[in-house]
């Protein structure tokens, strides 16, 4: 599966991860990744680097909203995917739950600190989350200016636990400012990197061409080969 994934990845021009990414995601024990969501290509792109390699996939879940769990739920839960609350239905359990489920166990969660796709003040579930399991940090995301899956510094527990949410907050939006998400108006957090906006895109257009070209000059071949071949046996 992790080189089908890597296939899909880089057709449509996206970078691998490098071992020092992949050993700053997975290394720590319990890790809270707060992710920048502004387009439904961010959940494809990230199930589809979640396969690339075992030390991404181990002890990963994904908080997803609850809404297309009533009919996805069974391919959501096999990627890891767990439910959380509506919006409106803030304390009603979801941190707790996790907390409890996890407090002795190795686990790195998924999140979306605005919970939705349009740009909102963050909620305050993945810092009551990484608190309650006195867990790091790292802010992710796809980048889709670079085209790759960005992966921010590590901020460890001990660095940020007598901090509050507004100063956690802070610094963890510097973080996110280095990506470029796919809807930027989408996105709460502004883009603080020099970047060029024709590049945005959810993927590259002429790598697919290219592919394309190269996929229909092979079904040329091949038909030209069964030509000559049964041409010559008349």
């Amino acid at each position: 599966m992790n080189i089908i994934s890597q296939s899909i990845l880089g057709l449509l021009g996206y970078h691998r991860l490098s071992d020092e990414d992949i050993d700053r995601v997975s290394l720590s024990k319990k890790l809270v990744i707060v992710i920048s969501h502004t387009s439904y290509w961010d959940f494809f792109l990230l199930a589809l680097y979640r396969q690339t390699d075992q030390r991404i996939k181990e002890n990963l879940y994904l908080a997803v909203n609850p809404k297309p769990f009533k009919k996805w739920g069974w391919l959501l839960k096999p990627m890891g995917c767990i439910s959380t609350t509506k919006a409106e239905e803030t304390g009603n359990g979801f941190v707790h739950k996790m907390i409890t489920r996890f407090k002795n166990k190795r686990c790195r969660f998924i999140m979306s600190p605005e919970g939705q796709l349009k740009a909102v003040p963050w909620r305050s579930g993945y810092y009551y989350l990484a608190r309650g399991l006195e867990a790091d940090f790292i802010v992710g995301g796809v980048d889709y200016e670079r085209k790759n899956l960005h992966i921010g510094p590590l901020r460890e527990w001990k660095d940020w636990k007598d901090l509050n949410k507004n100063q956690v907050e802070k610094f963890l939006q510097k973080d996110m400012g280095d990506i470029v998400p796919l809807n930027l108006e989408g996105s709460h957090t502004p883009v603080t990197r020099v970047y060029n906006i024709n590049k945005v895109s959810a993927y590259d257009p002429w790598h697919v061409i290219l592919i394309i070209i190269l996929i229909i000059l092979i079904i040329l071949i091949i038909l030209a080969i069964f030509y000559w071949t049964n041409d010559g046996k008349k």
